[in-house]
């Protein structure tokens, strides 16, 4: 980890990572596509993973290759300037197929750290 401190730049995508698991759970692709606030809900903890990417420290982002800061940090770029333009789907399928692997990722990290996840 780097002289930055970096530790609740991670903790805040872990916590945004786990709040997007817990709002999908048990739903399907339909019931999210009818259900505005779960989708609002969504769409804030992405721009949150998002945000904090961008903010974690070079050295940490060289160290973590696993993650890809560029793509994460791109998503809330999209979702915040491009608003009127995002897929519902698009960010579902992130959401099931990228949230949780980042979690798990984020998790070791705070494990190796001894931070409390």
């Amino acid at each position: 980890m780097s002289e930055h401190n970096d530790e609740p730049l991670l903790m805040d995508m872990l916590d945004a990572c786990r709040a997007v698991t817990t709002y999908l759970k048990g739903l399907q692709l339909e019931d999210f596509l009818n259900d505005k606030l779960v989708q609002d809900a969504v769409a804030y903890r992405l721009q949150i993973i998002g945000e904090a990417a961008y903010k974690v420290s070079p050295e940490t982002k060289a160290n973590e290759t696993a993650i890809d800061w560029f793509k994460i940090t791109g998503l809330r770029h999209r979702i915040v300037h491009d608003y009127r333009n995002i897929d519902l789907e698009t960010l579902w399928r992130i959401s099931q197929k990228y949230v949780p692997p980042l979690a798990e990722r984020l998790e070791r990290i705070a494990s190796d750290f001894g931070w409390n996840s």
